[in-house]
């Protein structure tokens, strides 16, 4: 207890606590010479009673009102002891300003009403102890408009005392937010770091609660949540948002009812046009307002602010959401940069580099199969040479057109770099890659590619050799590739426009489609 804790709220209230009890050790002296058994029988009671309330409220801070009434008790008690009754505000004082820093506003009120009552109930009791005269009403009751000032001024440095710590926590909060985004590119990180931001920020703002919702045809379908609520809802009414706001959605909103913002930056603070729903679900009534969320079409933040922290509040939620707005463009930035570094330009496929790279992780995975198959177009440069490179451009997208209908969504087709193509087959639910399903593929490539690719000067034709090689855990992505390459050889020396499957023996057979 007599090491200072952290915090300037803490800090404040463990000097409170010290003060009392001081006051209480100064105070004894007086009280204890020339006391009676019975004032010093107060004496102990009242001194138990009073430092143990207030040990137990730093412990407990959230601790109920019956503890207001046991330090009130103390408080009449300790006037009973006192051989002058104007020597018990010594400690009523400091028990006032100890009080001022815990609770609601109502409490501390009601702490200061009640101590003022066992002061006065207490009164009469003085009076009969033994050598006492009459009860010193004339002492207590014009000392009471004072107690009542002195609650109301400790309970407005409290409450500006709070404030400022509140803002420090959300301060810090954000500030923990904005220095882990920086160079995080992966977005459920930053939704991850944004809810446990949400939740801070909720935790430094009593009563503040958030909702995350996505505007549907039928309702508002409530996302995650944070702060306290006495029920999260699953749905809410369209009602809530403002006018015309629901059919526009997302930043769209901004126009359709009248905000600002055309930057990714500027976050739009919009009144809530219903809040019945809200307040029952937060089970207390606070001031409502929304903002659209740039992480899906049709997304809305909605916020309840207690009246007293406001302003405050929905700026910190306001920099909360700047910073997700900043993060996730750059995220999609990021990514599109990478799509665009993995892709070839002319085709839309991966290029060889993506493909090694996805080979090798699914060859990583446990229990890794499938199969891979190296294309090499017959007779392109006679395109190129007779037709000019902007027809061969056509026939490598056409090619690449015809890849991509012909497999399954979770394959990989791959420009490998001039007329050189590949595709990873990945086995799939229901649909097994055994020899058999890659033998029909590769001869439907083959006669897909051989049909005319129609240009502005005529139609032209170009074959294709297909070497197919089986994938296992293990095996090196560049061997796979080697291996359908070699079965590709293998096609061009049986003939061309034909496929061949990789064989671990002398020779590879190669065979014409059709």
């Amino acid at each position: 207890m007599l090491r200072p804790p952290t915090g300037l709220v803490a800090r404040t209230r463990w000097l409170y606590l010290l003060a009392g009890l001081a006051s209480l050790l100064l105070v004894a002296p007086g009280l204890v010479h020339g006391a009676t058994p019975v004032t010093l029988a107060a004496l102990v009671a009242g001194t138990v009673l009073l430092s143990g309330a207030w040990v137990l409220r730093s412990a407990r801070p959230a601790t109920g009102a019956w503890l207001g009434v046991v330090e009130a008790v103390a408080l009449g008690v300790f006037l009973v002891a006192c051989p002058e009754p104007a020597m018990v505000f010594a400690v009523v004082f400091p028990a006032l300003w100890y009080r001022a820093v815990f609770g609601t506003t109502r409490g501390v009120v009601a702490y200061g009403v009640g101590a003022s009552v066992a002061l006065v109930a207490a009164t009469p009791v003085w009076g009969l102890v033994p050598g006492r005269g009459s009860a010193p009403f004339d002492a207590v009751v014009p000392t009471l408009p004072i107690m009542l000032m002195t609650v109301l001024v400790a309970r407005h440095l409290a409450l500006g005392l709070f404030a400022r710590e509140q803002a420090k926590r959300r301060d810090a909060a954000l500030a923990r937010l904005g220095t882990a985004l920086i160079g995080e590119r992966d977005r459920e990180e930053i939704l991850r770091l944004t809810g446990a931001t949400a939740d801070a920020l909720c935790d430094a703002t009593p009563g503040l609660r958030l909702l995350v919702a996505r505007a549907e045809a039928d309702g508002l379908v409530v996302a995650r949540t944070a702060g306290p609520w006495r029920a999260v809802p699953e749905r809410l009414p369209l009602g809530v948002l403002p006018p015309g706001a629901a059919a526009a959605g997302g930043r769209a909103a901004l126009r359709a009812v009248g905000g600002a913002g055309d930057g990714a930056e500027t976050v739009t603070v919009l009144a809530v046009a219903d809040d019945a729903a809200l307040a029952d679900a937060a089970g207390e009534a606070v001031r409502w307002s929304c903002l659209p969320l740039p992480d899906g079409p049709g997304l809305w933040q909605l916020v309840g602010v207690p009246a007293a922290s406001r302003e405050e509040a929905l700026t910190a939620v306001r920099s909360l959401s700047s910073h997700v707005v900043l993060a996730l463009a750059t995220s999609a930035a990021h990514e599109a940069l990478a799509r665009q570094a993995a892709t070839d330009t002319l085709t839309g496929l991966a290029d060889r580099a993506e493909f090694h790279r996805l080979v090798a992780e699914h060859l990583a995975a446990p229990g890794a199969a499938g199969a891979v198959l190296f294309l090499d177009l017959d007779d392109f440069k006679r395109v190129n040479d007779t037709r000019g490179h902007a027809a061969g451009d056509e026939v490598l997208r056409t090619t690449a057109h015809r890849l991509r209908h012909a497999t399954a969504p979770g394959d990989v087709c791959a420009r490998l770099g001039g007329d050189e193509f590949a595709v990873l087959l990945r086995p799939a639910p229901g649909r097994p890659v055994d020899d058999a399903l890659v033998a029909r593929l590769a001869e439907r490539l083959v006669a897909l590619v051989a049909a005319p690719v129609p240009l502005t000067t005529g139609a032209v034709r170009v074959g294709v050799s297909i070497g197919t090689a089986p994938l296992a855990p293990g095996l090196p992505d560049g061997e796979a590739l080697h291996r359908a390459d070699l079965a590709m050889y293998a096609a061009k020396a049986a003939g061309k426009n034909r496929t061949a499957a990789w064989d671990a023996g002398p020779a590879l057979a190669g065979r014409r489609a059709g």
